[in-house]
C-alpha cells in the first residue's frame, strides 16, 4: 500500500565528511547514511510485507550526463517507525544502467529513499543527498 504524502518525509545525513570522490572504474566505494524517519507514517522492508511492493529502500541514483541513469537499492534493517534512526552500509558501484562499468567522468550521485513501484520520495517532495563522483581511468 502506498505510503501518504505525508509518509515521505525523511531526514539522510553522510556519516562521512568527504562529499566528492575519485574512484577507479569498477571500485566500489563504501558509504554509510544515517537515515531518519521524520513522517507519521512507518515504512515497511521487503521481509515484513512478503514483497518488494511498497517495501521502502535506500536508493542510489548515478546521473551520467546524456546518459540514462543507473540505480541501486539496499534494504533498510528493519521496519521504521516514526522518529526512527538508523545506520545503512552501502557499497555504491560505479556500474551503468547496462552493468558495464561507467566510463571515466563526473558523476552526480543521488541517494535517497524508494517506495517499490510506488514513488522516489524526491518525487514527492523530500530530498536527496547528493554526490559528486569522479571516474578516472
Amino acid at each position: 500500500m502506498p505510503l501518504t504524502n505525508k509518509g515521505y518525509h525523511s531526514q539522510l545525513n553522510l556519516i562521512e565528511r568527504e562529499r566528492d570522490r575519485i574512484v577507479d572504474p569498477g571500485q566500489t566505494t563504501p558509504l554509510r547514511i544515517a537515515v531518519w524517519n521524520m513522517s507519521e507514517e512507518p515504512w515497511p522492508i521487503l521481509t515484513d510485507l512478503g514483497r518488494h511492493e511498497g517495501s521502502v529502500k535506500l536508493g542510489i541514483l548515478r546521473l551520467p550526463q546524456g546518459q540514462i541513469p543507473a540505480e541501486q537499492r539496499s534494504e533498510l534493517p528493519h521496519t521504521m517507525f516514526h522518529n526512527d534512526e538508523v545506520e545503512v552500509s552501502v557499497k555504491s558501484n560505479p556500474i551503468g544502467f547496462d552493468g558495464k562499468r561507467m566510463p571515466p567522468g563526473r558523476y552526480e550521485v543521488w541517494i535517497g529513499l524508494v517506495q517499490e513501484n510506488t514513488a522516489w520520495f524526491y518525487d514527492k517532495g523530500d530530498g536527496v543527498l547528493t554526490l559528486i563522483v569522479n571516474v578516472e581511468a
